[in-house]
């Protein structure tokens, strides 16, 4: 609930209805953090998504209802941690609100107010510029997703950085709707297929044009075309605000690595010195497993969205971490009760048990599940896809314990 709370409060102010075009609506305007891309995906993908695992919430429930035979008990535990999870998160995003108000003052409230509600009039009267995208793709492109998404491979490449800058206000979001984004890597290595990934937060968002918005980027394939013949368009100018923007970019990827290798020696040394307690050495073999996880679940981020057709709404690279996770998850476990410690030895369970909180704990998550099922819910009564994606999400969890875990207790 503590990882839900805290994405909730580093939402975008898009995702809060507000008019102001901050990535993170708690902080000030002119915050160094509102364009320190890198910094909000750590702390999106890196800390709030290994913080909640969606994993250890099946297991210890199906363990409940199967072996404590307590299936009421498991049913209400489901449904607690949805609603809690669900809670904090809005909870999360009320604080920013607040902190939003107490920040502009009474007098910017009422300016802002303003703006908004032209805005939305401007929208309902079809005054509003339009990319060309359908309401379900405006759906997704207001999405604050945990996740960094993958652009297609058919956009042209070239600088992120440059380019997210240059998109950072309304007006260039707009005017880039009808342009695309360029893709490229931003926070991780290059993508199998050779693309690249793009910032989660929601100015990245809103620059983003939809694979199903194919007529809108070819007329500007064409209009490209007949201004560059060579396919070469001019580089933006490099402006001291985007150079500083950029340099903090790269202090912050340095930073982290430098903390990455820092953690991972200490851990290392730790856990071979550790002797005298064992669930200490657990925790520290489950650190170092834990960016892993996490790793891959961003790298499967990039088929968020992507399916053909009716399910192109459908966050499959989310379902597929937590599918994923949670099937391991239960396979380690089944492993645990046929085989017991005594078997399997001492440095075997503990790389068991390490696997699963460390590496199954951060490849799943909660807090992008629950972003997720929120912004699907506005469409109700238009569509219940908010409840198909929960379904299907906690029905596939506990399938998977059943068929991987269940036999362990009622095989003989």
């Amino acid at each position: 609930m503590l990882g839900c709370f805290i994405i909730g409060l580093c939402a975008a102010s898009s995702v809060l209805g507000l008019a102001t075009d901050k990535a993170l609506a708690a902080l000030p305007a002119g915050h160094a953090w509102q364009h320190n891309l890198e910094l909000q995906i750590g702390v999106r993908t890196g800390y709030c998504g290994s913080l909640t695992t969606f994993a250890s919430w099946q297991l210890e429930l199906v363990v409940l209802a199967v072996q404590g035979h307590k299936w009421v008990e498991a049913a209400m535990g489901y449904l607690a941690g949805i609603f809690a999870s669900i809670a904090c998160y809005m909870l999360g995003m009320h604080a920013a609100l607040a902190i939003d108000r107490w920040l502009l003052g009474e007098r910017h409230i009422m300016e802002q107010l303003q703006l908004y509600r032209e805005s939305q009039i401007a929208q309902i009267e079809g005054l509003a510029p339009d990319g060309g995208e359908t309401p379900a793709q405006k759906l997704l492109l207001q999405a604050e997703p945990d996740l960094p998404r993958l652009m297609s491979s058919q956009r042209p490449t070239g600088s992120v950085r440059r380019e997210l800058l240059q998109r950072h206000s309304r007006h260039a979001a707009a005017a880039g709707m009808a342009a695309g984004v360029q893709s490229v890597e931003l926070a991780g290595g290059q993508a199998a297929n050779g693309t690249h990934a793009a910032a989660g937060t929601a100015a990245a968002a809103a620059a983003v044009v939809e694979p199903g918005n194919m007529k809108a980027q070819s007329e500007d394939q064409q209009q490209q075309q007949q201004q560059h013949p060579d396919g070469k368009a001019p580089e933006a100018a490099l402006t001291p605000r985007s150079l500083a923007a950029s340099l903090a970019g790269y202090r912050t990827d340095a930073a982290a690595l430098a903390l990455l290798l820092a953690l991972t020696a200490a851990l290392a040394v730790g856990t071979a010195l550790q002797r005298d307690h064992s669930w200490l050495r657990t925790v520290w073999v489950s650190c170092l497993l834990g960016p892993a996880g996490c790793i891959l679940r961003w790298w499967l981020s990039k088929w968020n969205y992507t399916l053909a057709g009716e399910w192109a709404w459908l966050p499959a690279g989310t379902l597929a971490a937590n599918m994923l996770g949670t099937a391991v998850d239960f396979g380690l476990q089944a492993v645990l009760q046929r085989r017991g410690a005594a078997r399997l030895g001492a440095g075997g369970s503990l790389l068991l048990a390490a696997a699963q909180t460390g590496f199954c704990g951060s490849l799943t998550t909660v807090s992008t599940f629950v972003t997720e099922i929120v912004k699907l819910a506005e469409a109700i009564p238009e569509n219940f896809r908010a409840y198909s994606y929960a379904i299907v999400s906690m029905g596939g969890g506990i399938l998977l314990g059943l068929t991987l875990f269940a036999w362990t207790i009622w095989a003989p």
